[in-house]
């Protein structure tokens, strides 16, 4: 199954003929651009006034920070101010290697940890069931 084949939660993109997902990517939009066209498309399928608010807030972000775009912020600074567990800091520094460097194999190794993350909240969950039974 391809990746626009699946949707976590609900099935609002799905309707789209090209999805929100593939304008943003192949215009290379940022982040805040992405959720202003993602929120946009989405509001009559899903969340309604708070999708729309959502897209002004990050307008609003977006004309704040108009100033500050194309400045880089130290990957170490963001992951020690934040106290971003190592496992997590791994998955952010090979997403932010992908980015700069387009190395697909950079996305492997953020699926890698993903995936550890993932089969630890399930072992969690299974866990937390063993104790309340």
């Amino acid at each position: 199954m391809g990746s626009l084949e699946k949707q976590i939660g609900g099935n609002h993109y799905k309707r789209f003929k090209i999805q929100p997902i593939e304008f943003i990517i192949l215009n290379n939009l940022n982040f805040p651009e992405g959720n202003v066209v993602k929120y946009v498309c989405r509001h009559k399928f899903k969340d309604g006034l708070k999708d729309l608010e959502k897209a002004k807030h990050y307008i609003e972000m977006l004309i704040e920070f108009r100033n500050k775009l194309n400045k880089e912020l130290p990957l170490l600074k963001f992951v020690l101010a934040n106290e971003i567990p190592y496992t997590e800091g791994k998955i952010i520094k090979s997403v932010l290697e992908y980015s700069k460097s387009g190395h697909i194999k950079e996305l492997g190794i953020a699926l890698e940890f993903i995936d550890y993350l993932i089969d630890d909240y399930k072992l969690t969950e299974k866990y937390k069931c063993l104790e309340n039974s």
